[in-house]
């Protein structure tokens, strides 16, 4: 048998495989007439039923699994707040060898991971929450699923959410890289007085000491459309306290500065996402106001990004002192 012929016979056995799942069952899709490349190129990441959205932001490689991140939205026009309830065993996937994989535990939120079901989780109106499906024993070889199924009930009324192409990212490469984030030569971690060189002196500045979060001393230094706040950890905090000041987060409020990604107030969504991907959530703050957050990949932190019809208002690069 020739190489094309056991090619052939691996996708025929593969679309069998899918069909006797009932992945493609009831989506409209001539699976028998389409080949793998037909789903590599149909990318789908967010699915709406009933005005809930769940959107895959990404799925991670880890060492014998792969870990898939979803946000949930409550855009439901009949229920101001909602209940989220996922169970382990519930969500599917077929990878681009035609391996099936059944889910093991879920998580939502804060939560602790389950082998069982997580429920109980409150989602308001308008708001998002993010939640984990680990699919075990993957091949080493896969790249993606071409089908994912993911079941989720909001307030006892179940719904299937089917994704398709929806490509892995390995656990060392997740995240915003961390010269993304600067402005100019300024980023987390950057000492108190390599900001004074680079940026000369703030407009003015602000200094105050936390207690609460173990920040210690802490400093705001502004610039016009800018504010960098630098810390001075308590001893103890950290596992080896820094000597000097140095930044904990940086703001941009105006257009006069931007990111090496080349990303500042004004840019669109589209821009944000075409430059960094989808986003770990997409959630309103307390104005409303929509808000994409980022994972950092080198320090324990996040990037936000604010929006106002679609266009960035304000840019938060901060580590995580939760």
């Amino acid at each position: 048998m020739s190489n094309q012929d056991v090619s052939k016979s691996m996708f025929m056995r593969m679309f069998v495989a899918i069909a006797s799942a009932g992945v493609l069952a009831g989506s409209g899709i001539a699976w028998d007439t389409m080949g793998p490349r037909d789903l590599r190129s149909q990318e789908i990441r967010a699915v709406t039923h009933n005005g809930f959205r769940a959107e895959v932001t990404r799925c991670v490689r880890q060492t014998d699994s792969i870990d898939c991140h979803l946000s949930f939205t409550n855009n439901s026009s009949k229920r101001r707040e909602t209940f989220c309830l996922l169970t382990a065993g519930d969500s599917r996937a077929v990878d681009d060898l035609g391996n099936i994989y059944r889910s093991t535990d879920v998580a939502l939120g804060a939560g602790d991971p389950s082998t069982n079901f997580v429920r109980g989780v409150r989602v308001p109106h308008r708001a998002s929450i993010e939640g984990r499906v680990r699919f075990p024993k993957m091949s080493a070889n896969a790249s993606l699923f071409l089908m994912l199924r993911v079941k989720a009930k909001f307030s006892g009324d179940e719904y299937e959410f089917s994704f398709r192409g929806i490509k892995f990212v390995d656990q060392h490469t997740m995240g915003v890289r961390a010269e993304q984030l600067s402005v100019r030569n300024v980023r987390i971690g950057t000492a108190r007085s390599a900001v004074l060189a680079d940026l000369g002196p703030p407009a003015k500045t602000r200094r105050g000491h936390d207690d609460v979060m173990g920040m210690g001393q802490w400093e705001e230094l502004h610039y016009p459309g800018l504010l960098v706040l630098v810390i001075l950890p308590e001893e103890g905090v950290l596992e080896k306290r820094p000597m000097k000041p140095y930044v904990a987060s940086i703001t941009i409020s105006t257009g006069n500065w931007s990111t090496p990604a080349g990303l500042q107030v004004g840019s669109s969504l589209a821009d944000v996402r075409q430059a960094l991907g989808s986003p770990v959530a997409d959630e309103p703050d307390e104005q409303g106001r929509q808000r994409y957050r980022y994972e950092t990949a080198r320090f324990d932190g996040r990037v936000v990004f604010t929006f106002v019809d679609d266009r960035v208002v304000e840019i938060s690069i901060e580590e995580d002192w939760t």
